[in-house]
């Protein structure tokens, strides 16, 4: 397959010169964050950038996708707000279709409950008393960093309830994934609900390739071991000191001198209808780092 080239030399209204120059003051940040990755610092602000190339999170979330798929699911309800969701959505549909749940080949369906909307959660409670009513099994992985984002903890109450009536041995149909000991987690050791850890310092909206997006993602049917050889392979890009095969230094260096030109426009335009979920979740990393006042 041909590699995505990044076009900017001819079109992008900013000189050569102009580009190298800027880059240069990135140079010692590019070399932070390398030294980041090489250490595995999972303390660092950019700790997100460490998870393409940690095995022991990878064994240990292909060790519980093992374990679930062994109990026949043919179902899964992914609970999660925002960053906990939006970039296993992007991935799911990127790789395996947006209707992915009509193929007719397809063992285990997904619903994201990820609104407190009432009508979307009474038709999601209504097609798991459906499925479990028809003989199938609803598994139910729930996503919290903080263990306390009030929608995400109501839903999966709801949901918990739900199974606790409708599916025998429900306890081992139900994951959490949390900050180590957060009030989320400790519930979950108290309930004997399987449990996922997440780096601290990894922010949900980076977090798709930790167990946040990996457990999910594998339990579809994606490999997740060539997820996160392609995610290390882009991180040797990114982090090249050579800024002219950089394409995230290249890109940061275009915005921030159009910016300074009063060209404050950027937009992300993605076409391909499988890819719409990636556009989304797009939005929510690039308002959610740049929007805030304070942090």
């Amino acid at each position: 397959m041909k590699e995505l080239q990044f076009n900017y030399q001819k079109t992008a209204l900013i000189t050569l010169s102009e580009i190298q120059q800027a880059a240069k003051k990135l140079q010692g940040y590019i070399r932070e964050l390398q030294a980041i990755v090489k250490n595995k610092d999972y303390q660092s602000d950019a700790a997100s950038l460490v998870l393409a190339t940690d095995n022991a999170q990878l064994e240990a979330t292909e060790k519980l996708i093992k374990e679930k798929m062994a109990l026949k699911p043919t179902m899964m309800v992914i609970v999660g707000i925002g960053g906990s969701n939006l970039g296993t959505i992007a991935v799911a549909d990127a790789v395996l279709g947006k209707n992915y749940n009509l193929l007719p080949t397809t063992k285990l369906k997904v619903l994201y409950a990820d609104t407190v909307d009432s009508d979307n959660m009474a038709a999601i409670i209504g097609i798991v008393k459906f499925e479990i009513n028809n003989g199938g099994r609803v598994l139910l992985s729930t996503v919290s960093k903080s263990g306390s984002t009030t929608e995400t903890i109501s839903l999966f109450q709801v949901l918990v309830n739900l199974l606790t009536k409708e599916q025998k041995d429900y306890r081992k149909f139900v994951v959490v994934t949390s900050d180590q000991g957060s009030k989320f987690q400790e519930l979950a050791l108290k309930e004997k609900f399987s449990i996922l850890d997440i780096p601290q310092k990894v922010g949900g909206r980076f977090s798709v390739f930790s167990t946040i997006g990996l457990f999910p993602l594998g339990m579809l049917g994606v490999d997740i071991r060539k997820l996160l050889a392609g995610a290390k392979a882009m991180l040797e890009r990114v982090l090249e000191a050579d800024i002219k095969k950089n394409p995230a230094v290249i890109s940061a260096v275009l915005l921030g001198l159009h910016l300074k030109k009063k060209n404050n426009i950027n937009d992300n335009f993605v076409f391909d209808v499988n890819l719409e979920a990636v556009g989304r979740w797009y939005r929510q990393l690039m308002g959610e780092s740049i929007g805030k006042e304070k942090d």
